[in-house]
C-alpha cells in the first residue's frame, strides 16, 4: 500500500487503527480503518498521553469509530502508468460538501435533494489533507455490499432490488434538476463550474471514448466508427446543464440493509468525477452497470419468478426517460426482453 495509512491516524489520534484495503479503490487508494478499541463514554482527545493535533478532530475521529480514507495519487491507483490529477480530490470533497450543505449554509448547497430521499446516503467530509492529498470520510456500513454482489445473491428479493433501482434513480434526477430555478449557477465560468473544473479528468475520458470504436469492431458492429465518433462529440460537445456524479457504476453504489421503510439504504461513493454535465453521461452509466455484470444471468428462475437483476432493471425506465431520452431499447434490447416475452406467452398457454 503506497500510503500509510496507519501512522497517519495515529499522528491525528494517538489511538491504534486496523487498516483494511477495499473494493471499488480504482482511481484512489482506498481504505477503512477501524479503531482497535472503542472509546470510553467520556473520551477526552486532550487527555491522551500522546498529543494528537487538533484534538476537535481526534474526537471525531475516535468517536466515529470506523472510517473510509482515500488518497490520491498523481496517477490512477490501480495503473500507475496513468497520470492522472490529484485534483480529483479537491473536486470531491468539494462535492460531498455541496451535498450535505442546506442552502442556507451554501448558495449552491444540495441537502434539500439528499433529505428527500432519507434511503440514499452520501458519505459526510471528515477532513480533508490538502498537501497528502487525503480525504477522511464517513463510512457507510461494513454490512454494505457493492451493487452487483447485492443483486446476484440469490436471497435478495425482488422487490428489494426494484426499491433500490427506482431510490437511485430517483435521487439522480432530482439531483439533476436541483438547479433548474437558476442554470446559470452551471454555465461555463459559474463558480461551480470553476471548482468542478478537471481538465486532465476531460481529457482522459476524451482518449478512453476515442477507442471505443476498437471495442465496437471486436463486438461485431458494423457501424463500430460512425457510433465511436459520435460518442466522442457527445462527449466533447456535451451541454453542462445539470449537476451529475459522472461516476455511476456498480463499484460505487452500496446497497445496505439500514434503510427507513423496510427499504435497503442505497450509498452512493466516489466523487471525485462530479460537477456540471449532461444528464446523458450518469444515465449511460447507469445503463452500462445495468448491463456488465449480469451477462448470462437468467430473467426468470426455474419457479417462474422474477430475478432480482430483472426487477431492479425494470425499476430503473420510467424515472431514467425522464432525466434524459434514452430509448428503452438502449438498456433491454430485443435479446434481453424476449425470454420474459416468452415465459408470459407459456404462462398464459398454461392457465
Amino acid at each position: 500500500m503506497a500510503f500509510d495509512f496507519a501512522s497517519y491516524l495515529f499522528e491525528l489520534t494517538g489511538r491504534t487503527w486496523t487498516v483494511e484495503s477495499l473494493d471499488g479503490g480504482f482511481v484512489n487508494h482506498t481504505v477503512r480503518a477501524t479503531l482497535h478499541a472503542p472509546p470510553p463514554d467520556s473520551y477526552d482527545a486532550s487527555e491522551t498521553s500522546h498529543k494528537p493535533s487538533g484534538n476537535e478532530l481526534a474526537s471525531s475521529l475516535i468517536l466515529s469509530g470506523s472510517l473510509v480514507l482515500k488518497q490520491a495519487p498523481p496517477y490512477v491507483a490501480q495503473f500507475p502508468s496513468i497520470e492522472l490529477s490529484q485534483r480529483r480530490q479537491f473536486i470531491e470533497a468539494h462535492a460531498l460538501e455541496f451535498l450535505h450543505a442546506s442552502s442556507e449554509q451554501s448558495p449552491f448547497g444540495l441537502a434539500h435533494v439528499l433529505h428527500a430521499h432519507p434511503n440514499v446516503c452520501i458519505p459526510r467530509l471528515i477532513h480533508h489533507n490538502e498537501p497528502k492529498h487525503l480525504l477522511i470520510q464517513s463510512d457507510l456500513g461494513r454490512q454494505s455490499r457493492n451493487l452487483d454482489k447485492y443483486l446476484l445473491d440469490q436471497s435478495t428479493l425482488p422487490s428489494s432490488a426494484a426499491s433500490v433501482g427506482s431510490g437511485l434513480v430517483r435521487f439522480l434526477v432530482d439531483m439533476h434538476h436541483a438547479y433548474d430555478s437558476d442554470p446559470s449557477m452551471l454555465l461555463p465560468g459559474s463558480e461551480i463550474s470553476l471548482t468542478f473544473r478537471n481538465s486532465q479528468s476531460e481529457r482522459l475520458v476524451h482518449d478512453l471514448v476515442s477507442h471505443t470504436n476498437e471495442h465496437l469492431k471486436t463486438a461485431g458492429v458494423t457501424d463500430y466508427d460512425l457510433l465511436s465518433q459520435r460518442a466522442l462529440d457527445h462527449w466533447d460537445n456535451r451541454r453542462r446543464c445539470v449537476f451529475g456524479q459522472g461516476d455511476v457504476w456498480f463499484g460505487t453504489i452500496l446497497v445496505g440493509s439500514d434503510g427507513l421503510v423496510n427499504a435497503p439504504s442505497v450509498g452512493i461513493c466516489d466523487w471525485e468525477f462530479a460537477g456540471p454535465s449532461h444528464p446523458a453521461i450518469d444515465v449511460a452509466q447507469l445503463g452500462l452497470s445495468v448491463r456488465l455484470p449480469f451477462t448470462g444471468v437468467p430473467l426468470i428462475d426455474q419457479q417462474g419468478h422474477t430475478s432480482s437483476s430483472w426487477a431492479y432493471r425494470r425499476s430503473l425506465l420510467p424515472k431514467v426517460e425522464v432525466s434524459s431520452p434514452v430509448s428503452r431499447r438502449r438498456f433491454f434490447p430485443p435479446s434481453s426482453l424476449t425470454p420474459l416475452r416468452r415465459s408470459r406467452q407459456s404462462s398464459k398457454g398454461h392457465s
